[in-house]
């Protein structure tokens, strides 16, 4: 999820901001960005099963009718519990009183 987080960051070096010497590598955008576009791809993520494919297992989405998964989105197994939910089994009060 990072690796389209980082962007191309340059600085200057010289006598009066001459630039003669220029210093550039790659670093993270703001935390803010990075964030959001993890929650954008959290909330677009396809449900995904083990499907077997020749010899071997494969991970297809769950629904037939949606289109293969691309490498760079997010996919998941199960579905994540609601803790806002009393839930005894996984040991969660949830926020309600």
């Amino acid at each position: 999820a990072l690796r389209d987080a980082l962007v191309m960051k340059c600085k200057c070096h010289g006598v009066s901001g001459s630039c003669s010497i220029r210093t550039c590598w790659r670093g993270l955008q703001d935390l803010k960005d990075i964030a959001i576009d993890l929650k954008t791809k959290y909330l677009s993520a396809t449900k995904v099963v083990h499907r077997p494919m020749g010899t071997r297992k494969q991970l297809v989405p769950k629904d037939i009718d949606i289109r293969p998964v691309r490498e760079n989105e997010l996919v998941y197994l199960q579905s994540s519990p609601d803790y806002c939910m009393k839930n005894d089994k996984l040991g969660s009060f949830g926020t309600q009183d």
